[in-house]
């Protein structure tokens, strides 16, 4: 449960950088986290306004795995870990890797080599289909990747393709945008 009065974060914009004070629902231990942080967690959970600390959430999340009869698990970070065929690690757990890096070391038929990113093209970390991700050859390149689309976005503002919505702090498509993309489906 967020502790920090209401009126300081309820109107923060979706990035803020903000650090709320908490109590996990499980624990009651107290800490501050990042509004960025608790707004995607709430957002992943369906927003149930529960928060947890990091040792409770690991411990839910791991509740309703049954990584055997799966063979793959959805990561904190969002990704889907998959099952390899290496050995157990030192630590006596089964390898898992991302699978979007085991599907793009297929794809260019090599491992990535140090500093190299695979980029999701649709910002879907779970849509690991060869044509979605692309080998960045380091971060450098992966950021630019991620501010063109960001720039991109200010140039469909500016044309008026998009607009900012103040209330939510948001940008969304603007009426006539989705009359145009419901024309074409």
């Amino acid at each position: 449960m967020i502790i920090t009065p209401k009126e300081e974060w309820e109107n923060l914009s979706y990035g803020s950088q903000k650090k709320l004070l908490y109590r996990c629902d499980d624990c009651s231990v107290k800490k501050e986290l990042i509004y960025r942080n608790y707004y995607k967690s709430q957002e992943k959970r369906g927003w149930d306004g529960k928060t947890y600390c990091g040792s409770c959430a690991v411990k839910k999340s791991n509740q309703n795995r049954d990584y055997k009869s799966k063979g793959f698990y959805i990561s904190s970070d969002g990704y889907k870990m998959i099952k390899t065929n290496k050995k157990k690690n030192g630590s006596g757990w089964s390898c898992y890797e991302k699978e979007h890096k085991v599907i793009a070391e297929e794809k260019i038929s090599r491992k990535l080599k140090k500093g190299e990113v695979v980029h999701h093209i649709d910002g879907d970390k779970l849509n690991n289909f060869e044509e979605n991700l692309h080998v960045c050859k380091n971060s450098m390149e992966h950021r630019l990747a991620h501010t063109s689309l960001q720039d991109i976005g200010y140039e469909l503002y500016k044309l008026g393709f998009i607009k900012f919505n103040k209330s939510k702090s948001i940008y969304e498509l603007t009426k006539e945008t989705k009359d145009i993309i419901g024309e074409k489906k």
